[in-house]
């Protein structure tokens, strides 16, 4: 999927500068559209979420995760293990564990991670907004 030319002009997009984001049931529709249409986002950015299937269709990619430590319905060790997935799929380092703050993680395969930890429960954190608009900015597709 990508954007036709008539769009592309009519609109002024930049194709190098598609993103996708969300919170919470947004976060998982991230994940799905990195699942999906992987190839026409520059950088993803899910934010309390997880995808109990078909991450296996991900293609390395930019990302910059929001986890709680403190969440009801979806307990982090669930977010953790879709975090450690990407970090090896990106060809990153091992997560830092507890560490509640941004931590950015070079890859192997120009798709670096970031993951934003904080110690809240399922809202969107107030820091989170500001931190994935500059890792987007810093990840334009090449």
């Amino acid at each position: 999927m990508s954007c036709s030319r008539a769009s592309a002009r009519n609109f002024h997009l930049d194709e190098k500068r598609i993103y996708a984001t969300g919170h919470s049931n947004g976060g998982l529709f991230t994940y799905l559209l990195w699942a999906e249409r992987g190839d026409t986002f520059a950088a993803l950015a899910p934010s309390a979420a997880l995808l109990a299937h078909g991450y296996e269709k991900f293609k390395p990619s930019p990302s910059c995760t929001s986890a709680a430590r403190r969440i009801r319905w979806s307990k982090f060790a669930w977010q953790a293990r879709m975090i450690d997935y990407v970090l090896k799929l990106n060809g990153c380092g091992p997560r830092q564990p507890d560490t509640l703050a941004i931590v950015p993680y070079a890859s192997a395969k120009g798709a670096d991670v970031a993951t934003y930890l904080h110690a809240g429960g399922h809202r969107y954190d107030p820091a989170a907004p500001a931190l994935i608009v500059k890792f987007f900015q810093a990840h334009p597709k090449p």
